[in-house]
């Protein structure tokens, strides 16, 4: 494990070094909760936050699975990610990409982080998560789409009325 974290953590590996890398610890992360706690305590959020600000899609869109993977109920991690630049992270390389699974991945992330917790939800919308997420919600992919509802779902959950406000306009 500490392996895999180094080879994505460095600037020298190969693309396939650490896509493969990137591959194993979400196979790992998925199926065990220790695996995920130590990938936290080894500084995993900050190597997987550069993947996802990297200019590779591939890179960007498995090391965004991770992230997801590593927050999933889990408040402690979803902080840290926010604290580490993740939200901001995540929300660029949308905005950035016309690519589906990037899209798919980066909206699972985000759906997982905000949940619950206040602190990051104001941070996604500071950072432009609503216009992103309406951006989406026009695309023809029905998962990326359930996932962008997901995280506007999100925001609104347990949110002050005048915290979000939805630009109605755009169904107009």
């Amino acid at each position: 494990m500490i392996d895999n974290l180094l080879i994505v953590g460095t600037r020298n590996s190969t693309f396939s070094e650490k896509l493969q890398s990137l591959h194993e610890l979400f196979s790992r992360a998925q199926k065990e909760e220790s695996f995920r706690r130590e990938i936290v305590k080894l500084g995993g959020i900050q190597v997987l936050i550069r993947c996802v600000e990297e200019e590779d899609t591939e890179i960007k869109a498995t090391a965004a699975k991770v992230l997801s993977t590593l927050c999933y109920q889990n408040d402690e991690v979803r902080i840290r990610i926010q604290k580490e630049g993740g939200i901001k992270a995540l929300i660029t390389a949308v905005q950035r990409s016309s690519n589906t699974g990037l899209h798919k991945f980066a909206c699972a992330a985000l759906r997982n982080i905000t949940y619950g917790i206040e602190e990051n939800k104001r941070l996604a919308i500071k950072e432009g998560v609503i216009d992103v997420m309406f951006k989406l919600i026009s695309t023809t992919d029905c998962n990326v789409v359930q996932l962008a509802c997901a995280v506007l779902q999100n925001l609104t959950i347990n949110a002050l009325p005048s915290t979000v406000v939805f630009p109605i306009q755009r169904f107009i």
